[in-house]
């Protein structure tokens, strides 16, 4: 089978615009692209042409998506013994619209669509089922030889192509048919694949299973009926006992005489409450004759405590006062101080500061000296600079140019020299050149015409003109004098000298602008606008003390005049604290007076007084026995009411007690209807007798399970051996496959041996003397291993019928230069007979292959 064209549309990075490949060939073709092209898009896009289903919504298809949107559609051309076919799949999930269309070419005649054209593909590809079959098994994706090795369905197709030595050589005669009946009987038993029981081992499985759950259900019903049993006998003498009618009569009277006592309880606690409120009563009146008397104690006592506050009152008023004086006049004498040292020290502030003037009017004079001083050296760097800016207008000097001038002249004169044809006498001789002689080994430059003379045999030479050499050669001088000339140089070590002096001349005044900035920052217009404001200024004096003289005697006059200022403060809280406590005492002397004036208009004279304090007393007494008769009588009541509370307790216990009692009663006879229902139910369906039955019909299907699962074993075992047979006659029929991928191994790796696994991962390759594990592989050398794998397999597919295409992703980007030349001669000897797709990143790479390359366009609209 070949492929012939492959188109996309809305697969991945391909949008609606799509790409189309229209010139595959046999042998080896090549797509060359940088990364993020779409190679392996395109890949995948061949990989879901042939084997992907387009109504499946899984992840394989969902990662054909485009990022932009839109539904993938692959077309694929291709050709085998059995015509030219196009396939057609639009991957639209499970919407309408999705499908596989088999086409016939080239008319697109439709042949098949969805199942049928999937089975007829997989049919063409050598499949038994759409899977990858052949074409999977020869193709490597960038990525999969990392981990050289074959996934299940790969290993399925590669046990496909091994079928026909395999049968003959493990399935042939005896064995065969005993396998083919081994398997037909496990087959009533159990599924092949999974194991799971079936035919008549499921049938006996689940009807011992039926059986076991119908046993656990019947010993279930039956202790069920014996639980029924043993709890309607409980209810029933519960029952008995609660209805029996002299325990009934029993708890009624005594609940009778619990009525009326508690009807006694309830009178003796009104009482108790009345006799409780006139208590109170009698409590209160007690307790305002005791504040009554309580508030008369008060006032005397406040009425003798306010005379004797009034005499002393009066004597500390005259002592304050006296205070009062003394602080007078010590603020007057402080405050005296103060302003005098106030006086002294204005005089001397207001000399510093004309002393601190006329300095400043000193710094000036010294600053209008030094920006004189500066303005005289700026003039003079800025007429230095200006010099140099002359010497600078004169155009610099190109001295790499000057260099390539001389260059080309010297160029010239060697082309001229080289191009003149040289005569050399190497030996023999006697010879001439224009009448002289020539000297062995001495060459002579022919020019115009030379006459040769040896040995009497006279040649004449025209040597061709070289005057374009000349010109050439003039030229070049010509150029060099005039650029010389330009630059005002003799010559170029006149003219590197100019130029020299000319950066020395760029250094210097460099130099001077950068004092010019330093010396004046701001320009020299601001020195001269400076020093205009300096002359302008006030002239200092000369006859005034020195700011150092003066300082001393400020600070002296300041410390003395904090000192007074700080005792004039201290004088001034002095005579304040004494104000106040001379108010403090008028103020006490004439409070003390209205309250010895207030309490004498309320108590009146001693005689009175006495008469309403015994008045008090008496009224205290007569309270303190009122409250005494009352709470006599209460004492008496409560400790009926107490007797009546416990009456009350055992009232509402017993009605509790009856409650309760009915409605367990009530529940009780519920509860024995219910169960002894439950249980002539249960007696009815005979569950005992059934149990027995069940009981044996479990013990006979339990012995026919066994039986089977015995047989099962058995069969099992027997397959066992066979596939232990064949595995053994299968490796020795998989030896011309191992064949044919030794010697590439020898070539490509250098490998004396090389063995694989069971799903053809490497498990050892021995190389000088060394067995390398899979662990030791280098990925280059995994890498190589996988297309040595996919190579063998092409050429098994090609020698057992129609070859399938072998499609690579990057197959050698971890190879060596030596290894990708083996491997391209690997590949050409493949290429007899069978087609190649190769899509890399590395196009210089497979320059050397020679490969038929692959070229791109849009999606034909047709």
């Amino acid at each position: 089978m070949k492929i012939e064209a492959l188109r996309v549309r809305n697969l991945r990075k391909f949008g609606a615009k799509g790409l189309a490949i229209e010139n595959f060939a046999p042998g080896i073709n090549l797509l060359a692209r940088p990364n993020e092209f779409g190679k392996s898009a395109l890949f995948d896009a061949l990989r879901a042409g042939l084997f992907f289903k387009p109504t499946a919504n899984n992840r394989e298809t969902r990662a054909l998506k485009p990022e932009a949107g839109g539904d993938p559609l692959v077309e694929i051309d291709l050709s085998s013994q059995q015509g030219s076919f196009r396939v057609r799949k639009h991957f639209m999930g499970s919407r309408k619209g999705s499908g596989t269309q088999l086409l016939e070419r080239p008319t697109l005649r439709e042949l098949a669509r969805e199942d049928a054209a999937i089975a007829k593909i997989a049919e063409m590809l050598g499949a038994a089922s759409p899977t990858e079959g052949t074409p999977g098994l020869l193709w490597l994706a960038q990525g999969e030889g990392f981990a050289p090795g074959l996934s299940g369905e790969q290993r399925k197709t590669a046990d496909g192509l091994l079928s026909s030595e395999v049968t003959e050589a493990a399935m042939g005669g005896d064995v065969g048919r005993v396998r083919s009946r081994t398997e037909a009987e496990l087959q009533k038993l159990e599924t092949l694949k999974t194991g799971k029981a079936t035919g008549e081992m499921a049938t006996a499985l689940k009807t011992v299973s039926t059986l076991e759950s119908d046993v656990a259900e019947l010993e279930q019903k039956v202790r069920l009926s014996s639980d029924l049993r043993s709890e309607v006998e409980g209810l029933s003498k519960r029952e008995a006992r609660l209805s029996e009618p002299k325990e009934t009569e029993r708890r009624r009277e005594e609940l009778r005489e619990a009525r009326l006592a508690a009807k006694e309880a309830e009178l003796d606690l009104q009482k108790a409450s009345h006799t409780r409120e006139q208590l109170a009563a009698a409590e209160a009146a007690l307790q305002t004759a005791r504040d009554k008397q309580t508030e008369l104690q008060a006032s005397l006592k406040e009425l003798e405590s306010k005379e004797k506050a009034r005499g002393m009152a009066a004597a500390a008023l005259t002592a304050v006062q006296d205070d009062l004086g003394h602080t007078e006049a010590a603020l007057k004498a402080a405050s005296e101080k103060r302003e005098g040292e106030q006086a002294r020290h204005d005089t001397l502030s207001r000399e510093f500061a004309e002393a601190r003037r006329n300095e400043a009017l000193e710094r000036e004079q010294a600053e209008a000296e030094r920006l004189r001083e500066t303005k005289e050296r700026v003039d003079t760097v800025m007429k230095d600079a200006q010099r140099l800016r002359e010497v600078l207008k004169a155009p610099a000097i190109d001295l790499a140019q000057l260099a390539k001038l001389e260059t080309a002249v010297l160029r010239a004169k060697a082309a001229e020299e080289a191009e003149a044809p040289v005569l050399t006498l190497e030996e023999g001789g006697p010879a001439t050149l224009n009448g002289e002689d020539l000297r062995a080994g001495e060459g002579q430059t022919l020019s115009g015409s030379a006459a040769i003379e040896i040995g009497g045999t006279r040649l004449t030479v025209d040597v061709p003109d070289r005057g374009n050499l000349a010109r050439s050669r003039a030229t070049a001088e010509g150029e060099l004098a005039a650029f010389l000339s330009a630059a005002g140089a003799k010559n170029a070590e006149d003219a590197a000298e100019i130029e020299r002096s000319r950066k020395a001349a760029e250094a210097d005044l460099k130099r001077l602008d950068a004092e010019r900035k330093r010396l004046a920052p701001d320009g020299l217009g601001a020195i001269e606008a400076r020093l205009e404001t300096l002359a302008a200024a006030e002239q200092p004096a000369g006859d005034l003390r020195r700011l150092e003289d003066i300082e001393p005697l400020l600070d002296e006059a300041k410390t003395a005049l904090d000192a007074a200022s700080a005792d004039e403060r201290r004088a001034q809280a002095f005579h304040k604290a004494a104000s106040d406590k001379a108010l403090e005492a008028k103020f006490a002397a004439a409070t003390n007076e209205k309250d010895c004036e207030r309490l004498l208009s309320q108590l009146g004279d001693e005689a009175a007084r006495a008469g309403k304090l015994a008045a008090a007393e008496d009224a205290v007494l007569a309270g303190e026995r009122a409250r005494g008769a009352r709470a006599s009588e209460l004492e008496a009541l409560e400790k009926n009411v107490a007797a009546g509370q416990a009456a009350t307790t055992r009232l509402k216990r017993l009605e509790e007690v009856e409650r309760k009692l009915g409605q367990e009663l009530s529940s009780l006879r519920e509860n024995l209807a219910q169960k002894r229902g439950q249980l002539r139910a249960l007696d009815a369906d005979g569950a005992e007798e059934q149990l027995a039955a069940a009981v044996e019909l479990l013990e006979a299907a339990s012995q026919r399970a066994e039986q089977l699962e015995e047989r099962r074993k058995a069969l099992r075992m027997l397959l066992t051996l066979i596939d232990d047979e064949e595995a053994q006659r299968r490796d020795r029929v998989v030896e011309p496959v191992m064949a044919t991928i030794r010697p590439m191994a020898a070539r490509l790796l250098g490998a004396e041996a090389l063995r694989f696994d069971s799903e053809w991962r490497p498990e050892a390759v021995d190389r000088q003397g060394l067995a390398l594990g899979d662990a030791q592989l280098s990925g280059g050398t995994r890498e190589q291993l996988a297309l040595l794998t996919r190579i063998g397999f092409a050429k098994l597919a090609a020698s057992q019928g129609e070859p399938m295409p072998l499609i690579l992703d990057d197959p050698l980007s971890y190879a060596d230069d030596d290894r990708i030349k083996v491997s391209f001669d690997l590949l050409h000897e493949l290429a007899q007979e069978t087609q190649i797709i190769i899509f890399s990143c590395h196009e210089q790479v497979f320059d050397e292959l020679g490969a038929h390359r692959l070229e791109t366009e849009a999606f034909p609209e047709n």
